[in-house]
């Protein structure tokens, strides 16, 4: 008795526009997920935020600049998570943030290694 092989997974099966062509077992085709792959490590949300131009200038700039120091390759996203991470760290009394700004000087202060106002 012989076992059946299985029938083998061409690429029609992964896309319908594709010729059905034998994908062989070590084709990155036949083990890669669809979509872009995931950086997070935890569960996330997605949100849009409105940020100002020059903001978002910085921002890219901070990105090729770590890129060209260190070769790392991070995102805006990374960044903003980072920014986000180290308020949320830094222990930061609410109270004392009431807008923008204060969490701005708040944020600051706190690199200076002073006391948050």
């Amino acid at each position: 008795m012989t076992a059946k092989k299985p029938k083998a997974k061409t690429t029609a099966d992964v896309n319908p526009l594709l010729p059905a062509v034998p994908i062989a077992a070590g084709d990155p085709l036949a083990r890669r997920p669809r979509g872009r792959p995931s950086v997070l490590t935890e569960p996330a949300t997605k949100a849009t935020v409105a940020v100002y131009e020059r903001q978002i200038l910085a921002l890219d700039r901070l990105i090729t600049d770590i890129r060209a120091a260190s070769g790392t390759i991070l995102d805006r996203s990374s960044l903003i998570r980072a920014a986000v991470e180290c308020m949320i760290r830094a222990g930061i009394d609410p109270a004392t943030v009431k807008n923008e700004a204060d969490a701005v000087s708040a944020m600051l202060a706190k690199l200076a290694g002073g006391k948050a106002r």
